[in-house]
């Protein structure tokens, strides 16, 4: 049984990537296209709007979509009263958006901002259609149709933009090519996962799921806020180009955590439910999961740690030097947030979903005032404070998820300390290396020798000094 869920775990990331993939390539193919076709006024609208739609997505269905996986085998009278408290949190959220349209055409003074708020108010109703059918595709681990649903959507939103943006449709051409895109995967989660429920306000029945939704989405709200709100507190104490500086570094450094993490944890909670459903224990998962991903995790923001000097100088432009320092240490802090985030499908399965919470607003009211503090010094400070607090921060919570969860904390650190001397080791070996060849080759050929020289040390490490997740390395890449 064990075995079994490893393997459609396995083979459920695959489908993932690969989706992630192609939808990559069709967004920048889209992008690039519609770059020479649209003005930048045309992306101004789009954005001064996506800006409210992001904030109001923050409480998108009221988290009620981990109810199912909480508890997958509730009766039709639960699904009903969820799902018709589903919708009428997405209708008010929809009114809400329609009304901030009117607010933000005045205030910007560009009236366009109605009509499009207006478009995307009626199409964000369309999402209280998607969360249920898309909810049991997952508890099914059904990944592979998730993967089609992704790239199908992807090829027909794109092709929408285009042909309306050959048509001199301007900015609607983004905003319809989103609402198409929408539109499609409403329709092929349906198809695929019938799901007919008539919704009905019980919020007797649909009081405990309320609740639970509640606090993981306010928790979801506390992570975001604290996540992003030390660029917007660094624009009001620095110029133009000193934020931008900090704002790339940022960007940077969050990319690859960006592309890894939601596949992970979007294949992460049904494995959890589905364990929890089949009566195994799940904490065996939890250590093993942590191990493989930050034996991954660690190595890869090391290692970019380790070349920034050279990747700013050689891949990307020297304007960007003064970013270097910035971008160095947000990259050595990310693999403690894949950490923090890798326990909060099981915390949430746990019963327990208070203690999520909790934690998040611990690690909000001692980051922000800190984030407050070092914006009156330099983007390197800020990024300073990142690095010295937060992995602190995410130890004692990993501590504090351990005890709910029941696992043994000291075996957890143990089975990721390797990873980490030994990525350590790895980042100060290559800057080491940058500098001493630094005087005899190009940077380019600096740049491909260190990072020779880094994945051939820590690989070489781990085989001698863990052998097993070596090896559990090797199998995961052949599979």
């Amino acid at each position: 049984m064990a075995n079994s869920i490893k393997h459609t775990v396995v083979e459920s990331l695959t489908w993932l990537a690969a989706a992630r993939f192609f939808a990559q390539m069709i967004r920048w193919a889209s992008s690039l296209t519609l770059a020479r076709l649209l003005a930048p006024s045309d992306y101004n609208i789009v954005l001064q709007a996506e800006i409210a739609l992001g904030l109001i997505e923050l409480f998108t269905a009221l988290g009620l979509g981990g109810a199912f996986a909480r508890k997958p085998n509730m009766s039709q009278a639960e699904k009903q009263a969820i799902f018709g408290a589903i919708l009428l949190a997405d209708t008010v959220l929809a009114t809400c958006l329609f009304f901030m349209g009117g607010f933000l055409a005045d205030f910007y003074q560009q009236p366009e901002l109605r009509a499009v708020m207006t478009v995307q108010a009626m199409a964000f109703i369309l999402s209280a259609f998607e969360v249920i059918p898309s909810t049991m595709l997952a508890l099914q681990m059904r990944f592979k149709s998730f993967a089609m649903i992704q790239v199908l959507s992807g090829v027909i939103g794109a092709l929408t933009a285009i042909v309306l943006a050959f048509n001199d449709a301007g900015y609607w051409a983004i905003v319809l090519g989103g609402v198409s895109m929408q539109l499609t995967r409403v329709i092929a989660v349906n198809i695929l996962q019938p799901t007919f429920l008539l919704p009905k306000l019980n919020f007797g029945v649909a009081a405990e799921h309320i609740k639970f939704g509640g606090i993981y989405m306010v928790a979801n709200i506390l992570w975001y806020v604290y996540v992003n709100c030390d660029v917007y507190i660094a624009r009001n104490y620095w110029d133009a180009t000193t934020a931008g500086f900090y704002a790339f570094a940022l960007q940077m450094a969050a990319f690859p955590l960006n592309k890894i993490m939601p596949p992970l944890k979007q294949v992460a909670l049904p494995a959890y439910s589905k364990a929890r459903t089949d009566q195994m224990d799940s904490r065996p998962f939890l250590i093993k999961s942590l191990r493989l991903c930050l034996g991954v995790g660690f190595p890869l923001f090391a290692g970019l740690a380790a070349v920034t000097p050279l990747l700013v100088t050689v891949v990307l432009d020297e304007q960007w030097v003064p970013a270097i320092n910035a971008m160095t240490l947000l990259f050595l802090m990310m693999p403690f947030r894949m950490f923090l985030e890798l326990h909060q499908p099981a915390v949430a399965l746990s019963g327990n979903p208070k203690m999520l919470l909790t934690n998040e607003f611990m690690i909000c009211s001692l980051m922000v005032p800190a984030f407050f503090v070092a914006a009156h010094y330099s983007p390197t400070v800020l990024a300073a404070v990142w690095l010295g607090m937060f992995p602190a921060l995410t130890i004692y919570s990993s501590f504090k998820f351990c005890k709910v969860l029941e696992v043994d904390f000291g075996l957890l650190m143990k089975s990721i300390v390797p990873a980490l001397l030994a990525s350590l080791s790895m980042f100060a070996l290559v800057r080491f290396s940058i500098y001493g060849l630094g005087t005899v080759v190009a940077d380019w050929l600096n740049l491909v020798l260190v990072i020779a020289i880094g994945a051939g040390f820590y690989l070489t490490t781990i085989f001698l000094v863990d052998r097993n997740a070596f090896k559990e390395y090797l199998g995961l890449v052949r599979r």
